[in-house]
């Protein structure tokens, strides 16, 4: 009763403090530090006071970083008697340059009233994450370590013409991992799926760098000037800093490694957008029929059988394999079919190509040859139009025979007799005694076995019904059925990780339980797996998962990075803390999940 009256009185303070006017409210801006090593980020803090509905700031374009956006949080305190409400929004502040800069003014807006916070001075230092080649005073450049490009095959192509485009991450004396597959902006273009990355090393301007290649073939569907890109991949920076200190859970700092050793960041890398010119096919010469197939193609075509009679399916498979877009492939046109009865051709498509099997059935013995076949493409290399042609193919068509034209044969009268029974056969003599007499069964719905039976339908039914329906969530639920099979696998991974400790092999330990716990987490919770790191934290916090969880998943990041970065350092206890660490860290969200 107490409560709900505390309740009653609160209430109307907290919306009165979440909904203060616009007079009441004010804007400040803070970073937790400001000299920052290059690789390293800051916290750039964004407090409004006097309310909690206030939307997301725009941060200006902050010279020198990249900016990442964290998340909210929210603040009610009573001072004198007197309630205030409070929303911060945190970014992360990535340094890519040495040099000094200045955090401009961030505007926020709240009931039309605009405030603004004032600059704030940053500098951002030489760092063991990418250290100099001996360039004197000259300004660092994390880019001069660390970029991303894209490429393309050439810069005029013509429409559905494939165009092979390259992306390369060039690294240089710096950690990269968690490396996921490129994006890039492609409204004009159609995009295969990636090719394998190639992973190698090349010498730019005398520097030997890193480089991973990713490649694919886009194909434009529209003529005009342009735009491929820019391309985007996200990736992690392992940086060394033996000098950090964590000073609380959720410091931006809390993900520094075992004993100082190492810590990532989280960066996006972006590379110049491309120009591409998309000419139109040419008006002259285009033959008619032209799909707007374009490369190098062949035409292979094979009619069976050659001799029939009317009325017997002939199959004619066209097949067309070569170069190009062999999804704008058409069925081959076929110049005069009024003498054939025909079908749909059905179409498969094969290694470089595709086939096409046409049933053709001639009406009359007339009929000398499968007409010619045809097929026009863009050939974009001599810029020609070429068109294949195969046939006439010769055929015998004979007529059918008499006997095995179609009869219609009725079928004889049956006629119907009746049986005369003999006189005596059909009829059953009077017994003179009934014999022996017992009571018979009582009726059948009393019988409890009977009963029992009538309901086994019904319970099979709803097992089906069951089964089916979970059967259907694990189809359409992804999250469900990630979740359903987390523990199954994770146990799995678990024998793995035990036994490559007794071999003591640490560093394929720690790489099988930080992919474990990776896989683990994103089965759990729906998230993606391939670059599921330590920044996770901050999305499961948001997801309501306990303090002391979320301290532990710290905690084996933090171990775990040390064992992958540093094998030679590790002693077997530590290696087997990081096993019992993993293991309670999945057995509480089992039980928090379960």
């Amino acid at each position: 009763m107490r409560e709900s009256l505390l309740l009653f009185f609160i209430t109307p303070l907290l919306l009165q403090a979440m909904t203060a006017s616009a007079d009441d409210v004010s804007v400040a801006a803070s970073v937790d530090r400001k000299l920052v090593p290059i690789g390293s980020a800051i916290r750039l803090t964004v407090s409004i006071n006097g309310t909690q509905s206030a939307t997301q700031p725009e941060l200006p374009d902050i010279q020198g970083f990249q900016a990442r956006y964290v998340g909210p949080s929210t603040q009610v305190s009573f001072v004198n008697g007197q309630m205030s409400a409070s929303v911060s929004h945190t970014f992360s502040l990535i340094a890519l340059k040495v040099g000094k800069y200045a955090i401009l003014p961030i505007s926020v807006t709240y009931q039309g009233k605009r405030y603004q916070t004032k600059p704030i001075n940053v500098e951002v230092l030489k760092g063991t994450t990418s250290p100099n080649r001996g360039d004197g005073d000259e300004a660092l450049d994390l880019k001069d370590y660390i970029y991303l490009t894209l490429t393309a095959g050439k810069e005029k192509v013509y429409l559905n013409e494939g165009l092979l485009i390259t992306i390369a991450l060039y690294s240089e004396r710096v950690d990269v991992r968690d490396i996921e597959y490129p994006t890039f902006t492609s409204t004009a273009f159609s995009v295969r799926d990636y090719e394998k990355p190639i992973q190698r090393q090349e010498s730019v301007d005398g520097v030997l760098f890193n480089v991973v290649r990713f490649q694919t073939v886009v194909h434009p569907v529209s003529a005009g000037h342009s735009t491929l890109g820019p391309a985007e991949l996200k990736c992690s920076l392992v940086v060394r800093d033996r000098n950090g200190r964590r000073r609380s859970l959720f410091d931006d700092d809390i993900f520094s490694d075992f004993l100082g050793r190492v810590k990532t960041r989280p960066i996006v890398l972006k590379s110049d957008p491309l120009a591409i010119t998309v000419r139109d096919f040419p008006a002259q010469g285009k033959p008619r029929g032209f799909t707007g197939t374009v490369g190098n193609f062949d035409l292979h075509v094979e009619a069976k059988p050659t001799s029939v009679k009317v009325g017997e399916p002939i199959t004619l498979t066209m097949l067309i394999t070569g170069r190009g877009n062999i999804e704008t492939i058409s069925t081959p046109a076929i110049s005069e079919l009024d003498a054939f009865k025909t079908y749909d051709s059905q179409v498969t498509t094969v290694s470089g190509g595709k086939s096409f099997e046409q049933v053709l059935i001639p009406k009359d013995e007339s009929v000398q040859a499968v007409p010619e076949i045809r097929f026009s493409y863009f050939d974009p290399a001599g810029e020609k139009y070429q068109t294949l042609r195969k046939g006439p193919i010769p055929i015998l068509v004979t007529a059918m025979l008499a006997q095995e034209e179609l009869k219609i044969v009725d079928l004889p009268q049956v006629t119907k007799t009746i049986k005369k029974e003999k006189l005596g056969r059909d009829i059953l003599y009077i017994k003179d005694s009934i014999g022996s007499v017992h009571k018979g069964n009582s009726y059948l719905y009393g019988n409890g076995l009977f009963l029992f039976a009538q309901f086994l339908p019904l319970a099979a039914c709803l097992g089906i019904l069951i089964y089916q329906k979970r059967k259907d969530r694990l189809t359409s639920d992804v999250s469900y059925a990630r979740s359903r099979q987390a523990p199954r696998k994770a146990k799995k991974a678990m024998e793995e990780a035990s036994k490559l400790m007794h071999e003591r092999t640490s560093a394929e330990f720690c790489d099988t339980v930080f992919r474990m716990i990776q896989e683990y987490l994103g089965d759990l919770f729906n998230l993606s797996a391939a670059g599921l790191t330590s920044e996770v934290l901050v999305e499961l916090e948001r997801r309501g998962i306990e303090a002391e969880i979320l301290e532990k998943l710290g905690e084996f990041f933090e171990l775990c990075d040390s064992v992958r970065f540093a094998p030679a350092a590790v002693s077997q206890q530590e290696l087997h803390h990081l096993l019992k660490l993993t293991e309670d860290t999945m057995k509480r969200l089992s039980e928090r999940s379960g």
